[in-house]
């Protein structure tokens, strides 16, 4: 709780666009539908900057890329998170409203949740629950808020009360339950579904508890400001495990794990810096961003960019007809299908289809793109092929050549290389190519040619896109 705002105090304390993003949101896990984030690239991340009233963005290595989101508007951002809709929330410490940016580029949205609503007043921790709504820390008001995670409307009050005083970080578990680190009682409280459950400190004096995360053994890490440790607890029994990470100097707040879980991410408010550690150990492994790069100055949270997937905004037959189905049967693994039949062409029967949409960013660190389809065949073998266009060399590429499966089967593809020449620069546009061919020779084909020796089936196709 920034109750001292001094410069070196300690700290006490596309809108319409047809793509979504694809990961869980609770805070200590991300669950890809096609493809994990480490398949698509490594993440790009977000930090919130409180002196420079800015967001920075980083790649996986801590290189600054830009300033992602600035502006007269941004006044002491304090915590920020990436919602079900793919857009970036930030809250603002001072003026104890909650701003939307647009998640592929940084553009200014609106207000989210206005200033006071509810009883709002200094953000600390923010993020969207299991149930998509926003759950804001209320730092001087000694509470936890929920907002409706579409509207942004006032819903009610998650957590207050029993002692907590001053929350700022928050986690959810795997079971939904609520954690937060308060930094005056230096206590972690645990509220389900709004009801409280527990507080603990298992003996040990915390010193100003702030951030929040959980390994992979299911530990609580709780970062403490003032003694530079990360400390492990029993998030069951409230047990103190030992000290996880001792470290690192200047002043640790918030705390993110990767999306592939593998690395946590601490930031250092008063060195103006971040440092990664081993999630698993807490050994660790660098200080990713150096002092001050890129103008960070006050450093608050920390956002991984969650991979989007982009849905299918058209599509054409190029070789054969639609025998039934349309757009929507392509959104969605639902078993909904879009059902072509091939047509004879020269000496063989083909179908070829090409699939549109539109990325979220015309620059983004990661790309794949997945069919999910099979194929009713009466006679010999089809073969499927997938291609995207280059935009680069206005030719397709052939990501992806295997035979067609007669049950469900989803294929992902992962481009090697920049996959920015897969975007059209000024409009965004993606386009995929789908062909099949049947393998029979010629004389057999011209036997059977009285029927149709193939029939595809295609559930779902999907690009998931890192920003």
């Amino acid at each position: 709780i920034e109750k001292n705002h001094n410069r070196r105090e300690s700290v006490n304390y596309l809108e319409t666009a047809p793509w979504r993003p694809v990961t869980k949101l609770f805070a200590m896990v991300a669950v890809l539908v096609v493809a994990t984030g480490a398949d698509l690239a490594a993440n790009d991340f977000l930090v919130s900057s409180r002196f420079s009233n800015s967001v920075l963005r980083y790649d996986s290595s801590g290189a600054f890329v830009e300033v992602f989101a600035s502006g007269a508007e941004l006044a002491n951002p304090n915590g920020i998170a990436f919602g079900p809709d793919g857009h970036l929330y930030v809250g603002l410490g001072d003026l104890s409203k909650v701003l939307k940016y647009n998640g592929g580029t940084g553009a200014f949205i609106g207000e989210f949740v206005s200033a006071g609503s509810g009883g709002l007043s200094g953000v600390r921790d923010l993020l969207f629950g299991p149930d998509g709504d926003l759950y804001v820390a209320s730092g001087t008001s000694d509470q936890v808020l929920r907002y409706d995670g579409t509207s942004g409307a006032f819903v009610g009050v998650a957590a207050s009360g029993n002692g907590l005083n001053g929350p700022v970080g928050l986690v959810f578990d795997s079971d939904g339950k609520l954690f937060i680190a308060a930094a005056l009682s230096n206590l972690v409280y645990v509220f389900d579904n709004g009801v409280f459950v527990q507080s603990f400190n298992a003996g040990i004096t915390h010193s100003n508890s702030v951030g929040l995360a959980f390994n992979s053994a299911g530990q609580l890490l709780v970062s403490q400001s003032v003694t530079n440790e990360v400390l492990a607890f029993d998030p069951d029994t409230g047990t103190f495990q030992g000290v996880f990470i001792n470290g690192p100097a200047g002043t640790p707040i918030y705390m993110q794990r990767s999306p592939d879980g593998g690395q946590l991410l601490v930031g250092a408010f008063s060195t103006d810096s971040v440092w990664r550690y081993n999630a698993d150990t807490g050994a660790l492994i660098d200080q990713i961003v150096a002092p001050g790069s890129g103008g960070l100055d006050g450093t608050h949270d920390i956002a991984f960019f969650p991979p989007v997937a982009v849905e299918p905004d058209g599509f054409a037959t190029t070789i054969g007809r639609v025998n039934s189905g349309g757009l929507s049967e392509l959104i969605g693994s639902d078993d909904q299908y879009l059902v072509l039949d091939p047509t004879f062409t020269v000496s063989r029967y083909q179908l070829e289809m090409t699939v549109d949409a539109t990325a979220v960013t015309e620059s983004p660190c990661g790309l794949a793109f997945a069919l999910e389809a099979k194929m009713f065949t009466t006679v010999g073998t089809v073969q499927q092929k997938i291609e995207l266009f280059n935009y680069v060399t206005a030719a397709y590429e052939t990501l992806d050549t295997r035979l067609a499966t007669t049950t469900d089967s989803t294929v992902t593809v992962l481009p090697s290389g920049d996959p920015t020449r897969f975007v059209e620069t000024g409009t965004g546009a993606m386009r995929a190519r789908v062909s099949y061919q049947n393998s029979l020779p010629f004389w057999v084909t011209r036997l059977v040619n009285l029927y149709l020796p193939f029939r595809t089936r295609v559930d779902q196709i999907v690009w998931t896109i890192t920003p």
